[in-house]
């Protein structure tokens, strides 16, 4: 029992174990790496010889696959005149006439985006292709439910906990780019933190009734069999719906369990943990124990 009461304890209180410093200087660390490796890539594509054949033939949307195979889009300008575009995350408006070839971080209707330019002129004829990236970073919606929530790309595999910012604010870190230049800022939402699906909130929380019904397993081997017989099946009962009732508050449930899908009523149109699938699974299992 004392094991028991220990392990709900740490899974109640699993938030104060992790520290929101080092996960937001690894978060900032990670998306350093992911944006330099995105700008590597894309060098190396928009410097390939067929690549750059396609573009000055104007065949880009007989190779449209060439393009559109990427977990980013592609538009290509002429001049100042969008030709082609690969994909339809976002149509920016009419692209600046400044020809300097950069990347940056701008904010869409649908999230923030990374936005790589690359210009390429065709030689003896004076026109001029400018090449725009847009990479997602993270989806920001304009309008936003439990469903539809903002969350960040597959391209940048980290908490949907961590915010981005295009200035500077307190508690954020830089996130630059392989030429050490500042393009975003990211922080941490302290309440979505707090509140977030927890592996190790999870695991003490099944320890902590694994240790309970082997202490209610001894225990009720320990009851004498033939005077009160009835007094074993008449305590499993007593313990199934009260199991029963504590899974239908999910107030009861540690934040780090609750938040898990399993645990969330709300996917199967009820209000109860008790009619979520994991708290089922639960129930079945001490009813099939008892």
């Amino acid at each position: 029992m004392p094991l028991s009461i220990l392990c709900l304890f740490v899974s109640y209180n699993t938030g104060s174990f992790h520290r929101e410093t080092s996960e937001l200087k690894h978060a900032a660390a990670k998306l350093s790496e992911g944006v330099s490796n995105i700008q590597s890539k894309l060098q190396r594509k928009l410097s390939d010889s067929s690549i750059i054949r396609i573009i000055q033939s104007k065949s880009y949307w007989s190779n449209i696959s060439v393009f559109s195979s990427n977990d980013y889009e592609i538009l290509i300008y002429q001049n100042d005149s969008l030709v082609f575009w690969s994909q339809n995350l976002v149509i920016p408006g009419q692209r600046s006439t400044d020809s300097v070839e950069v990347t940056s971080f701008q904010k869409f209707r649908n999230g923030n985006f990374l936005v790589i330019e690359k210009n390429l002129r065709k030689s003896g004829l004076g026109e001029t292709f400018h090449i725009s990236a847009l990479v997602p970073v993270k989806y920001e919606y304009e309008t936003s439910n439990s469903y539809l929530k903002p969350h960040f790309s597959q391209l940048f595999d980290i908490g949907n906990y961590f915010l981005l910012s295009k200035v500077s604010q307190p508690g954020y870190l830089p996130v630059k780019d392989f030429e050490g230049k500042t393009l975003f800022f990211v922080g941490i939402d302290k309440a979505d933190y707090s509140d977030r699906a927890s592996g190790l909130a999870l695991i003490f929380f099944l320890a902590s009734l694994l240790f309970f019904v082997i202490f209610i397993h001894y225990a009720l081997n320990i009851l004498p069999d033939q005077r009160i017989s009835w007094l074993r099946p008449l305590i499993l009962g007593v313990l199934f719906f009260v199991l029963y009732l504590l899974l239908s508050d999910r107030n009861i449930l540690p934040k780090g369990v609750e938040n898990w899908r399993i645990f969330n009523p709300e996917l199967f149109a009820s209000q109860g943990i008790a009619s979520s699938l994991g708290g089922l699974m639960i129930q079945l299992l001490f009813l099939f124990w008892s």
